[in-house]
């Protein structure tokens, strides 16, 4: 009828089931909260969307590119 094993399986799917419930809510609730956030304006969103490149330049005595205003230090000799 009633043994231990058996008790102990359900009490673990119980507890499975209301921390799942418990993560959905979470998730749920930061969802909401996201979409209730101000839009920012137009001239945030185009600087945020905007894509910013960096010129390359091949380094003569190891071949990698690197930024060309960093400094680079070279770990292999060619």
């Amino acid at each position: 009828m009633f043994s231990i094993p058996k008790l102990l399986v359900l009490v673990a799917l119980i507890l499975v089931v209301l921390y799942g419930f418990r993560i959905a809510g979470s998730l749920n609730r930061r969802r909401q909260q996201r979409e209730a956030a101000p839009d920012p304006t137009p001239e945030k969103k185009r600087e945020r969307e905007r894509l910013e490149a960096e010129d390359l330049v091949q380094c003569p005595k190891c071949g990698a590119y690197v930024s060309a205003g960093a400094d680079h230090e070279c770990r292999r000799q060619a």
